[in-house]
């Protein structure tokens, strides 16, 4: 990758070599190779990629913030994965209240008999 290229020619440049190695490997044509490579998940996510807002930003700069927004992410899962811990504990916690109180109640409904 050239410090100076941007996603639009990054994504490009992977469709390309990917598409040149399929094509190398199969004997097709390149263009129905770059067609195949293009219609896959990874290819139609780098398509996607390339038509993006950030086409035509560098690509060192948005791969630096991809990899900060992963660990954002990632941090953001893991709180919202404690948060919903904790609410499982609360709502636990309630649950076993009202177990407590319904045991009392047979308790002393069975000591009256």
């Amino acid at each position: 990758m050239d410090k100076e290229q941007t996603v639009l020619e990054m994504a490009e440049e992977v469709l390309v070599r990917q598409a040149e190695a399929l094509a190398a490997q199969t004997r097709q044509p390149f263009g129905r190779a770059l067609e195949a490579v293009s219609d896959t998940e990874a290819g139609q996510q780098l398509r996607a990629l390339a038509e993006s807002a950030c086409r035509f930003q560098g690509a060192a700069q948005w791969q630096a913030n991809l990899r900060q927004n992963r660990v954002q992410v990632r941090h953001c899962s893991w709180v919202e994965g404690y948060m919903e811990r904790l609410k499982g504990k609360e709502e636990r916690a309630k649950y076993y209240v009202l177990v407590e109180e319904e045991l009392e109640i047979e308790q002393l409904a069975s000591l009256r008999g």
